[in-house]
């Protein structure tokens, strides 16, 4: 999910509508850009469910701001949950090869299986 700093040394996985909106349009100057072609969540955020996080990114898709959605290390259930309320364009596992039954269920719902993220591991 999106990170934000406390400012105290702190960093929390904020997966609040506000805040992904935010988050995104902070980015797009950063980047030099006024579309991002595949916003990723790396992780969820346990304190909303993953419609409603989903469902933001989705308007961003809507408005032309993101083009396609991913998730990473998202379990199947969450998986078919962001799926029913967006389409999942990728998923992407932190673990160095991906888990068979993470990808088997991935399957119907028509995302990418990528491969490990070396990166998620950091804080």
């Amino acid at each position: 999910m999106v990170r934000r700093s406390l400012g105290d040394g702190r960093v929390v996985y904020d997966g609040t509508p506000a805040y992904v909106r935010s988050a995104c349009e902070a980015s797009l100057p950063r980047l030099g850009t006024d579309h991002i072609d595949l916003d990723y969540c790396h992780r969820l955020d346990p304190a909303v469910p993953v419609e409603e996080t989903v469902g933001a990114r989705a308007a961003l898709v809507a408005e032309g701001e993101v083009t396609a959605l991913g998730l990473s290390n998202a379990g199947p259930g969450e998986l078919r949950r962001a799926a029913r309320t967006a389409p999942i364009s990728a998923l992407q596992s932190e673990s160095p090869g991906l888990d068979l039954d993470r990808v088997g269920s991935a399957q119907p719902l028509g995302p990418e299986a990528q491969g490990p993220c070396p990166a998620a591991h950091t804080s």
